[in-house]
């Protein structure tokens, strides 16, 4: 267990019921990280994504356990990302970062003994609704390189094969 990632519980509060369930969740995401790093090879930014996931997650519910979590608590953390001013809806993009891997979480908070392919979805997580874009692209027509850009990019280019 020397290679888990071993996070701080000091932020925690003053409460020691709080605590101990914070320190449990944490608890828990290591365990996830080590179990992830066994099963494939986690890259640095995967875990820091999951481990920032996660403690937020818990944060958001005032430190509740991930096993007493409901399915109104995943999804009330996911609608809090919603941003109805972004025109771009790059929240979406987010939201549905974050399904993934609270779905793979909870597959395997539920069933860490099974391999990852024969883990079922919890009910926790069941039905969460993958949500779409409202444009086909985040590009804009002035986004992209007109023929003088085009042009004025060849006429400097140094490797003749894209002349």
């Amino acid at each position: 267990m020397e290679n888990m990632l071993f996070l701080d519980s000091s932020t925690t509060n003053k409460n020691s019921k709080q605590n101990s369930s914070k320190d449990n969740n944490l608890m828990i995401i290591n365990e996830y990280l080590y179990s992830m790093q066994t099963e494939i090879n986690l890259s640095d930014s995967y875990k820091f994504t999951n481990t920032k996931l996660l403690t937020i997650l818990s944060k958001f519910h005032k430190g509740k356990l991930f096993t007493k979590m409901e399915r109104e608590d995943i999804i009330g953390y996911l609608n809090s990302l919603r941003k109805p001013d972004d025109a771009l809806h790059g929240w979406i993009g987010t939201y549905n970062l974050y399904r993934i891997l609270l779905i793979r979480f909870f597959k395997w908070l539920y069933n860490p003994k099974l391999e990852p392919q024969q883990r079922l979805r919890p009910e926790v997580v069941q039905n969460i609704p993958k949500l779409k874009r409202k444009e086909v692209s985040i590009y804009k027509p002035t986004d992209l390189w007109t023929l003088e850009d085009d042009l004025l990019f060849l006429k400097w280019c140094p490797w003749t094969k894209r002349r």
